[in-house]
């Protein structure tokens, strides 16, 4: 109930300033004299309502829960949401949105045009928020610092940008309005955005969160997205838009900028990747000559040993704590984490995990235990990687885990179970 009255009223409040604008710019449409004179508390109250819709935009991503195929899904659903509705609601009224000189102030019938332009800007800032939100829970996902910095440093540009621009640009006059300013104020800008969304798309990789035959799909959507983003702005659908309000104009002029580099650096990045395997492959050969020299020390014995070795190597990669347990008779023995008896979510978890259909002998990755498992383990952990290992007739099974949720999305799963199968050669011979 809480969660919805978040969502609803600050939702209802935006909803109700973009109605007052709309009532006021429909009523003293034929009093140009009258909006200019009153542009600055109508464009404060646009922003009010702006900040009102991304208020509601963040408690549904919020509300959504945890899991980073839901934000995936967001990510999608928004961007494709606000394209087709906004093209498709001046679609259905493009009979009433002729324009002379194209300047709003020469609407050929103010009402429709008054109440298409609201509303496209409602729906658009709404679907910008639940994008933008969405990103930012994958960015924080990621763990990287720098993607972070990054990422507030975009936000304060857009921010201080739109603000200026209330005061730059004169909307209320006769002459057209463009899309993109020329002047170098907002050039310095449209750079600043568009490099720093290129460095974010590149180092925060998404496409590592699916799994190999998802991320075909998931680049196709992008390219279809991409496209649409980047004809969008010039396209006579944008022109209700950007015409709205100096404020909303240069939201939806740095947006565009913002995912378009944001994709290409998403493609960059996963071309890069393909590209520098080689050294992957020489990380894989370092492990493996650790591993022989681990092996000859030990000459040829003691498997929990070793086991645990391979845990201390995962751990110090993943920078994650775990338990390592072993079976034995229908029980579980501990052999890590200075514990002889697990804690009781822990062995809830455990539980839990070995009922799960077809997860025997599976890497299993789990984003929130609260939510997927419906178990409460929030005061040990609450995201957990499982990596089973077998080494003869004995079966480990090393539980990673984080008290931050989706921690492991963006763990590189190949490499765990590269490691998994070194343990497996190695035990073999041990």
């Amino acid at each position: 109930m809480k969660k919805a009255v978040k969502i609803a009223l600050p939702f209802f409040f935006s909803a109700l300033t973009f109605l007052v604008v709309f009532l006021v710019d429909t009523t003293f449409y034929s009093v140009p004299r009258f909006i200019r004179t009153f542009w600055v508390e109508r464009e404060f109250l646009i922003v009010v309502g702006f900040v009102l819709l991304f208020f509601s935009a963040r408690q549904i991503v919020v509300s959504w829960g945890t899991n980073y195929r839901r934000y995936l899904f967001l990510l999608a659903l928004s961007m494709g949401g606000m394209i087709v509705s906004i093209v498709l609601l001046q679609v259905v009224s493009r009979d009433y949105l002729g324009l002379w000189g194209r300047t709003p102030l020469l609407a050929e019938y103010p009402f429709y045009w008054n109440l298409v332009s609201g509303t496209s800007v409602f729906l658009g800032v709404l679907s910008v928020g639940i994008f933008v939100f969405s990103l930012r829970h994958l960015v924080l996902i990621s763990k990287r610092v720098d993607a972070r910095v990054e990422w507030i440093l975009v936000g304060i540009a857009a921010v201080v940008f739109s603000l200026i621009c209330i005061f730059v640009e004169d909307r209320y006059t006769y002459e057209p309005i463009k899309v993109y300013r020329s002047d170098l104020f907002a050039l310095v800008f449209y750079a600043f955005v568009a490099v720093v969304s290129f460095v974010v798309g590149f180092q925060v990789k998404i496409y590592n969160t699916l799994p190999r035959r998802w991320r075909y799909f998931y680049f196709s959507m992008l390219l279809v997205l991409l496209s649409s983003e980047a004809v969008f702005p010039f396209s006579r659908f944008n022109f209700p838009l950007i015409s709205y309000s100096g404020f909303i104009h240069a939201v939806f002029s740095l947006f565009p900028i913002f995912f378009v580099f944001l994709a290409v650096g998403q493609y960059v990045g996963w071309f890069s990747s393909l590209v520098t395997s080689s050294r992957g492959q020489e990380y894989h050969i370092r492990v493996l000559k650790e591993l022989r020299d681990v092996m000859i020390s030990m000459k040829g014995g003691d498997e929990d040993r070793f086991v645990g070795y391979i845990c201390e190597l995962l751990k110090s990669k993943l920078k994650a704590d775990f338990f390592l347990y072993r079976k034995i008779g229908g029980e579980n023995f501990f052999l890590s984490s200075g514990i002889s008896k697990a804690p009781v979510p822990l062995r809830h978890f455990i539980s839990s995990i070995e009922k799960i259909k077809g997860s025997e002998g599976q890497i299993l990755v789990v984003d929130n235990v609260n939510e997927e498992l419906e178990i409460n383990t929030s005061s040990v952990f609450i995201s957990a990687l499982v990596v089973p290992l077998h080494a003869r007739n004995k079966t480990y099974t090393a539980i990673f885990c984080s008290r931050n949720p989706c921690f492991f999305r963006f763990v590189d799963i190949a490499e765990i179970e590269f490691f998994r199968i070194c343990f497996e050669i190695v035990g073999e011979i041990l």
